[in-house]
């Protein structure tokens, strides 16, 4: 890794209290100008200028649940879920 870009993730560790590695990844897509990191481990709609941190695995407040996409699927063909 330059000297720089380990000198800015030192200091995104500091700043951040993040690990080395997170610091090294959220580095990386910083300098490859992304505006979305996808990550479990990271804290989900945590800001690092324009990136946000976003958890692939948790659902957002607009998206149903299995069990809420099933029921309203049911309301819609007025079927039960899984008959």
């Amino acid at each position: 890794r330059s000297s720089v870009a380990a000198q800015q993730s030192d200091r995104l560790a500091q700043q951040h209290r993040l690990s080395v590695w997170d610091a090294l990844i959220v580095q990386a897509a910083l300098q490859a100008r992304c505006t979305t990191l996808l990550s479990e481990d990271l804290q989900a709609g945590q800001r690092f200028g324009a990136l946000e941190v976003v958890n692939p695995f948790a659902l957002s407040a607009h998206e149903p649940g299995p069990a809420r996409a099933a029921r309203s699927a049911a309301t819609r063909t007025g079927r039960a879920p899984g008959r």
